[in-house]
């Protein structure tokens, strides 16, 4: 399927940028390269590193089919890989399925990655990113339909956030929610897509703002909440939300 991703227009042009698309893990890389370092060398480094841990992900569902169709927390007694490991553990905090936190994995891994080439690292993967900036960052929000759609965004502080999004208006993720955007704050990109993914499926209107921040509110390592739907919207903890042009 083909996604605009017109989104990926606005980044920092001080930094260097790529994108690899491997399956459907679909990757905008910024960052601030090493002195010395090639970055041609970097993407096809970075390709081959996710092309390998894809693998070890589709060899778990070869072997475990539920592991990719489960909507509920799931259970290993033995061995898995560890980028598996890491969905089961944030999905499970958030009583979703594993799946629900893949895309911010894969973002994950190729923030751990890239942290051996450079600095200012900014990662993004169907729009759950994970930044890593010794200044401030601001992240447009997109929401769909909602009046606020692109004409805000959350400003971040210095430092590493894992910042993930989950629409039951916008794009081909799973969604039982009718939200334009939940976005969630964390310091793990796995545990923030896992969350959103949850918040998103408790929103049908407004009114379920207020039950949907509760379940939020008590997830261990959820640090922001921003909540969208068409001309309401909710913003809750380390997160502040700031006007664009």
């Amino acid at each position: 399927m083909y996604i605009d991703r017109k989104y990926r227009e606005d980044i920092d042009n001080e930094l260097s940028h790529f994108e690899i698309q491997v399956k459907d893990t679909d990757l905008s890389v910024s960052f601030l390269p090493n002195d010395g370092i090639s970055i041609d060398e970097v993407r096809e480094n970075l390709f081959q590193f996710i092309y390998e841990k894809r693998r070890e992900l589709e060899k778990l569902i070869e072997a475990v089919p539920s592991f990719q169709t489960s909507l509920r927390p799931m259970v290993f007694n033995g061995e898995i890989p560890p980028l598996a490991l890491n969905m089961v553990s944030a999905a499970n905090r958030c009583d979703v399925g594993p799946m629900a936190a893949v895309a911010g994995a894969f973002s994950e891994i190729a923030w751990q990655y890239l942290r051996n080439y450079g600095s200012e690292i900014i990662v993004e993967n169907g729009g759950d990113i994970v930044s890593d900036s010794q200044k401030e960052r601001i992240i447009k929000v997109f929401a769909g339909p909602s009046i606020f759609s692109g004409k805000i965004g959350i400003k971040l502080s210095p430092g590493k956030h894992g910042i993930c999004t989950s629409s039951g208006t916008v794009g081909p993720s799973l969604s039982f929610g009718q939200a334009d955007a939940v976005v969630i704050i964390s310091k793990s990109a796995s545990l923030a897509d896992a969350a959103a993914t949850a918040g998103g499926n408790r929103i049908q209107n407004s009114d379920d703002f207020k039950g949907a921040l509760a379940f939020l509110q008590a997830i261990d390592g959820v640090d922001g909440i921003l909540m969208i739907k068409e001309d309401k919207m909710l913003a809750w903890g380390n997160l502040e939300v700031v006007p664009l042009n």
